[in-house]
C-alpha cells in the first residue's frame, strides 16, 4: 500500500515538474467540487473565483506537502481552499 500511495505522490511530481500547466488539468478534475464548495462559503461570484485562483496557486506552489497516505488529493485541495474562504474573511 505505501508502495502505491508514493507512486502516486511521484506521478503527480514527476507530471508537474515536466509541465507546470500540466498541473491545470490535474486540477480541472478537483475544480467543480472546489468551485461549488467555495461559492456556498463566499456569496460573491469574483470574491469566489479570486479564492479558487488562490487555492490553485497554493497547491501549485506546495505540491511537495501533498502526503498521500495522509489524504486524498481531493481532501488536500479542500483543506487548502478552507484555509484560503479563512484568510478571506480574516
Amino acid at each position: 500500500m505505501t508502495d502505491m500511495i508514493q507512486n502516486e505522490k511521484d506521478i503527480l511530481q514527476h507530471i508537474v515538474s515536466a509541465n507546470p500547466d500540466r498541473f491545470r488539468l490535474i486540477f480541472r478534475a478537483f475544480e467543480r467540487q472546489i468551485k461549488i464548495y467555495v461559492c456556498r462559503v463566499i456569496s460573491t461570484r469574483e470574491d469566489a473565483e479570486e479564492v479558487v485562483q488562490n487555492t490553485i496557486m497554493n497547491a501549485f506552489r506546495h505540491l511537495d506537502d501533498y502526503k498521500p497516505e495522509r489524504a486524498s488529493l481531493l481532501t488536500w485541495l479542500m483543506r487548502i481552499a478552507t484555509n484560503e474562504i479563512r484568510m478571506y474573511y480574516s
